[in-house]
């Protein structure tokens, strides 16, 4: 079962980023949205438009606002730099309604008291969104169900039902990875594609390679290259492939748990093979992967194999306090950053534990998540030296 730990503050950047802003008619000529609707017992209610999503409607931008009428309607005219996703919510509440917003004319109908059930019509983005939203909803809930039953059983010390559920999620992880590569391949250059690609990120969300997303981003630049979605996404992968195998590792200074400066380059060069650890406090599989990276260290040391961690934690005292609880020997940096240092980006790294193996030369040998890189780097290094 995977066990990547996947960088909270990255998904909350992608899924709260600010999709487009409404300006003056004229700015962008026939970029013009229309919003209407009915939304029964909101009369007297203000209705927003934010160009944020999965976040507190309190921490929402607000770009417009409307009054639902007696009669439940309200209407929403304005420019837009780009298609995407925006929200409408109501003033004090906290539920809400995504709606993907470009030229065509929305219309939204729902119950006000309900607004997130409320139905879309109009925008064939928003339809090919229900469609993947529909289809995997079903998997969702199945996977949803079975880790709180792995929970339980966990709890009771039933090793055997854990195995059995978690054999369960592994199926349902490897079908929900298939409808997510199917719907790419039949709608290539729909906005859900974009959102789904951004997912890569994660580095096992899906069954789409790296090379095929490159692939496809000429296509989505048509409609989307001014959509900060795509553009972060461009910027990933030209950062991935940068730091794939047989890259040279970025040069790098990092702050060390006595708030020195450590060139990267330099452990690099005093070493046979660094293994470079990224990680948090917070991360369990994390955590989990530390016995490994002991033994390695333990087996490999006197072969000059070193190892750098570099956290992605933003508290000083938890960093070093897990540290100190795991043991951890070796050299420790972080710049307090979380996933907005430097090193996290310039690496495109997006899951914990990624580990790189890295050559007295800087140059990428080994690259992955997890236990199952840790296993791959062991192995190597057992090729090299015994």
């Amino acid at each position: 079962m995977h066990h990547a730990c996947i960088q909270i503050n990255i998904m909350k950047k992608l899924l709260a980023i600010c999709f487009f802003g409404i300006i003056s008619f004229n700015s962008f000529g026939q970029n013009i949205f229309h919003i209407s609707g009915k939304l029964n017992n909101g009369t007297g209610n203000k209705l927003y438009l934010s160009e944020d999503v999965f976040i507190a409607n309190s921490e929402k931008r607000i770009r417009d606002s409307t009054q639902i009428q007696n009669d439940g309607s309200f209407e929403f005219i304005g420019a837009y730099e780009y298609p995407g996703l925006y929200t409408l919510f109501i003033n004090g509440r906290k539920d809400f309604l995504p709606v993907y917003i470009d030229s065509s004319k929305i219309f939204v109908e729902g119950d006000a008291s309900k607004i997130y059930l409320s139905k879309i019509t109009g925008s064939e983005e928003q339809n090919l969104q229900a469609l993947y939203s529909n289809s995997v909803s079903p998997i969702n809930n199945a996977l949803e169900s079975l880790m709180n039953k792995i929970m339980i059983s966990s709890k009771n010390n039933d090793s055997v039902q854990s195995l059995s559920y978690g054999n369960q999620i592994d199926s349902l992880n490897r079908k929900k990875k298939d409808l997510i590569n199917m719907f790419i391949e039949k709608y290539p250059f729909s906005y859900m594609t974009l959102e789904l690609l951004s997912r890569l990120k994660s580095e096992e969300e899906m069954n789409i390679t790296y090379e095929h997303a490159r692939n496809l981003l000429p296509g989505l630049s048509n409609k989307f290259h001014s959509n900060p979605i795509y553009v972060d996404l461009v910027k990933f992968l030209n950062n991935l492939k940068k730091s794939d195998i047989n890259s040279v590792f970025p040069n790098l200074s990092v702050r060390d748990t006595l708030n020195s400066n450590i060139d990267i380059k330099n452990i690099f060069h005093s070493s046979s093979f660094t293994i470079v650890d990224f990680w948090a406090s917070w991360c369990l599989p994390c955590l989990k992967s530390n016995p490994i990276l002991k033994s390695i260290q333990a087996e490999f040391e006197k072969y000059g194999v070193k190892i750098i961690s570099i956290s992605g934690d933003e508290n000083e005292s938890e960093w070093k306090n897990a540290i100190k609880v795991q043991k951890m020997n070796w050299v420790q940096c972080s710049d307090l950053k979380g996933t907005n240092s430097g090193a996290f980006e310039s690496l495109a790294i997006a899951a914990y534990p990624t580990f790189i193996l890295v050559d007295k030369n800087g140059v990428i040998v080994k690259r992955g998540i997890a236990e199952q890189a840790l296993k791959e780097i062991h192995f190597f290094l057992k090729e090299k030296f015994h």
